[in-house]
């Protein structure tokens, strides 16, 4: 079925986008994912004239084929991310739901049918996965959360905390630290909450994480850390580095020191 769905959007996608308009710019260039769920609610305003019409764009904006392509587009991506470009960012459902889960647990209140040992083993394995270098950090970052968790004593395999160690050595080992330009001021303060910290690092694990974190700070909050500091490889290495030490001093303290 999901197949079937991706060829349809992109023959309606070229269909579309070849018709061309006139428009600068369109409805769907803005558009949120948290909207998503509203689209099917302005069908009926947007086809019938004799119904209000609230929104700031036009209805021949909204009905403009090259609009229409637009979220055809949008729809691809959410089937399959990264697939397309020209779409506003968005972050991929499995980062939704691996931060639903990861938030639950993390606040004490895991989800149905969740094994917490396996989840925070899972965040372990997806470090080691992670190629790309930005986001590798932030998958040290999501570490960083579920490994206060690890420590807590709520967990009671070694192979767990082994698991998180493992993975920060190897990612650790691809970074050189001397090529940080910052002062030690200039660095970010990260969340001290573990629900706080897994969400950014999770939003840091994706490029469309990473493009929602730019253009939010560009909109609403320029306060907030540029990802050239966030990203920083001075500075993951010492936030990983600092993860290490608490997660090799506490497995040593629980499960006695490593020969």
């Amino acid at each position: 079925m999901k197949e079937a769905a991706l060829r349809a959007l992109r023959t309606a996608e070229a269909a579309l986008s070849a018709q061309g308009c006139a428009h600068a710019s369109h409805p769907y260039e803005i558009h949120d994912e948290e909207e998503d769920e509203e689209l099917a609610s302005w069908l009926v305003p947007l086809l019938d004239e004799s119904e209000e019409w609230y929104e700031d764009w036009s209805r021949d904006q909204w009905r403009c084929p090259c609009n229409a392509a637009g979220f055809a587009r949008i729809a691809l991506d959410a089937l399959d991310p990264g697939s397309v470009a020209n779409v506003p960012p968005r972050l991929p459902q499995e980062a939704h739901d691996t931060l639903d889960s990861l938030s639950a647990f993390l606040e004490g209140y895991p989800q149905c049918g969740t094994d917490v040992e396996v989840e925070i083993e899972e965040q372990g394995w997806a470090l080691k996965a992670a190629e790309d270098p930005d986001d590798r950090s932030g998958r040290i970052m999501v570490v960083r959360a579920v490994g206060w968790y690890a420590v807590s004593g709520l967990v009671r395999r070694k192979s767990v905390l082994d698991g998180l160690i493992s993975a920060l050595e190897k990612a650790l080992s691809r970074y050189d630290a001397g090529t940080c330009p910052h002062g030690d001021d200039e660095h970010p303060v990260l969340p001290d909450t573990a629900p706080a910290a897994a969400a950014i690092g999770i939003e840091l694990s994706y490029p469309g994480g990473r493009a929602l974190y730019e253009r939010r700070r560009a909109e609403n909050d320029k306060r907030s850390a540029s990802l050239e500091l966030l990203l920083c490889p001075g500075f993951i290495v010492e936030i990983g580095q600092e993860s290490l030490t608490l997660l090799r001093e506490r497995r040593d303290h629980f499960f006695g020191p490593c020969s």
